[in-house]
């Protein structure tokens, strides 16, 4: 399921996802080719094919309506999930381990996830996200969790998240909407990611984790869909959807 601003375009055939970037071009005298730098990303631009039958007309005047210029969330769900940037579990002794491998590859020794009340565990990707999905091996019994958002600066606040492992009692996606404030922050040098993490009030078992995956959510524009009748079907129509990242949703466009 693909959708767009809570929108959930119909009958999606395919995505691509294109990456671009920003060069510096200079003439130099008696040189054959130009002076070129790579300053950097333009974050991605995302290309939707699908299709319209007659029954789907209110679909084409509300993506129509979406090509505003506004900035939106595109939520490409589970043929998109990704593995983490990093995952670290923080303890008191030893202080900080690093997951992240095993998270990624799903294969390796199972992890814990949170052994004691002092514990923290954290996980960070280089874009928003508004899912996690967590496969348990080893089923934990815990007290309230409290779920927290980087701020920057090494501020923290509380988010609110449906929890479909209850408590990491078993495999399950956990899910938010990105909070407006979240921002990139450093943990244990690790840094310009944003960052989730979770603690508990009380442990009866630890829980064990053999994979994490997240879902990125990336906030684009629409530009103008294009739409053509299919040359196959006679009541489909194609459309094309061109989304382009904004690198900062609170931007002024």
């Amino acid at each position: 399921m693909v959708s767009f601003n809570g929108l959930t375009l119909p009958h999606v055939t395919s995505i691509t996802q294109q990456r671009g970037r920003i060069y510096y071009e200079a003439q130099i005298p008696n040189r054959q080719f130009s002076y070129r730098v790579d300053l950097g990303g333009l974050g991605s631009t995302f290309t939707i094919d699908g299709w319209l039958q007659s029954a789907d007309a209110t679909y084409r005047s509300q993506i129509d309506a979406l090509a505003n210029g506004t900035i939106y969330a595109l939520d490409l769900q589970e043929p998109f999930l990704q593995a983490l940037d990093k995952v670290w579990y923080y303890q008191s002794t030893p202080a900080w381990t690093d997951d992240t491998t095993v998270a990624a590859s799903g294969s390796g020794s199972p992890f814990t996830v949170l052994a004691a009340t002092t514990d923290y565990f954290y996980v960070g990707y280089h874009e928003m996200f508004n899912k996690l999905q967590f496969t348990i091996s080893t089923n934990g019994s815990y007290g309230t969790l409290t779920w927290q958002y980087s701020q920057g600066a090494g501020n923290w606040a509380s988010v609110t998240v449906t929890d479909g492992t209850n408590k990491f009692s078993g495999s399950g996606a956990v899910t938010l909407t990105p909070p407006s404030t979240w921002a990139m922050d450093t943990v244990n040098n690790f840094a310009n990611i944003f960052w989730l993490r979770v603690s508990t009030a009380s442990v009866t078992t630890a829980a064990k984790c053999q994979q994490i995956q997240v879902n990125p959510c990336y906030f684009c524009i629409l530009q103008n869909p294009k739409y053509t009748l299919s040359p196959d079907v006679w009541d489909h129509t194609l459309y094309e959807l061109t989304l382009p990242q904004v690198e900062n949703p609170n931007a002024n466009w």
